[in-house]
């Protein structure tokens, strides 16, 4: 969802080189104007996943942001190379209370020496 400035740019050139004919006349090198449209899907595209509620992107957004930290690039929580930025639904029934029950029952059974508490409670994780 967040792909780099180059990233964006090796694109647009493959795009140019595959249908030359999509060539731009008047820029640098043929394909700068592609860059900056495919720049802005993207944007827009986010905004359209942000305002569906995909969590990837929402975390991001300016209302979920603490109010001395509006502006729009600080903390971006974007995946770093080798990991996925994963923020799971909670499911069906389940809520944040009802996830910090588990967790605190999870936490008590670990002191005990019952480890089959512990895998009933691991698996629904």
């Amino acid at each position: 969802a967040y792909p780099t400035g180059l990233q964006i740019g090796e694109v647009a050139e493959a795009l140019v080189k595959k249908h030359p004919c999509l060539t731009e006349p008047g820029s640098r090198n043929g394909w700068m104007g592609w860059m900056y449209s495919l720049k802005y899907k993207m944007g827009n595209y986010r905004s359209k996943l942000r305002s569906l509620g995909v969590p990837e992107v929402t975390c991001n957004s300016l209302k979920n942001k603490h109010p001395d930290d509006k502006a729009p690039a600080k903390n971006i929580k974007k995946a770093r190379k080798g990991e996925v930025l994963f923020l799971p639904h909670y499911p069906g029934q389940d809520g944040k209370e009802q996830q910090e029950l588990e967790r605190q029952q999870l936490i008590d059974e670990c002191k005990k020496k019952n480890s089959t508490a512990i895998k009933d409670l691991m698996c629904k994780t």
